[in-house]
């Protein structure tokens, strides 16, 4: 490297200053790279959702992209190899939202349809089976999907009726069912037709209504419910 003169700023000896302006160089080298970074093809996510230890993201073309643990084909790549960077899922350009679970992945296309892939040995794919996926394989035959949530072994989602739906794991009533049996298709959660958004957690879920009120079921050894007590609940409270 060679010689750099740096005269002294307001009194700083030579070697300070000479730090202070490799200083300002890296931090300017920085803030270029920040600048630079939306216009990198992997850069331009719409929306993400982080799973147990794999990320979705969708971009604004409508592309899906994957990256992270791939063990149970949860990346929807095909393939079960981890992957370090973002890959896309598919050739689709109409997905709509996403959602990462524990080990799968669920997501809404714009024409109403629910695909799910990854790890179902619980029927947390809701396609009828208890066989992982390594791609989307589609949900039922309904067109009318809005949103969906995956938990850490079961999923939840919205249909654009304000129905709520629910399968996979059902060990502490997480399905709202008023059953603990596992159920490898979606299952309708009471009658309410007024759901606005869903979450689903490990063992437990929660719903908001569009009257504004909030309701919780399944797990709650912990109180993570909300409703002053430790008792799990195998309906909405």
């Amino acid at each position: 490297m060679p010689n750099l003169y740096v005269k002294p700023l307001r009194g700083l000896p030579a070697r300070a200053a000479l730090l202070f302006t490799c200083w300002l160089a890296r931090a300017g080298a920085a803030l270029l790279l920040l600048a630079l970074l939306p216009l990198a093809a992997g850069a331009q996510a719409l929306l993400a959702s982080a799973g147990g230890t794999h990320t979705l993201s969708i971009h604004p073309d409508g592309t899906l992209w994957a990256w992270g643990n791939n063990a149970s084909g949860q990346l929807g790549d095909n393939t079960t190899v981890s992957k370090f960077v973002p890959v896309q899922v598919g050739t689709a350009t109409n997905w709509a939202s996403a959602s990462a679970g524990a080990n799968h992945s669920l997501g809404v296309r714009t024409d109403g349809t629910l695909w799910a892939w990854g790890l179902n040995s619980t029927g947390q794919l809701g396609d009828n089976t208890t066989a992982s996926k390594s791609a989307p394989a589609q949900v039922g035959t309904a067109t009318n999907w809005a949103s969906v949530s995956g938990g850490a072994s079961h999923s939840l989602a919205l249909r654009t009726d304000g129905t709520l739906w629910a399968w996979g794991s059902n060990g502490n009533g997480q399905l709202g069912n008023n059953t603990t049996a596992q159920r490898a298709a979606p299952v309708q959660v009471g009658t309410a037709t007024n759901w606005a958004s869903v979450s689903a957690g490990n063992g437990y879920s929660l719903g908001v209504r569009t009257d504004g009120t909030l309701w919780a079921w399944g797990f709650n050894s912990n109180g993570q419910l909300g409703d002053n007590t430790l008792t799990d609940q195998l309906v909405p409270v």
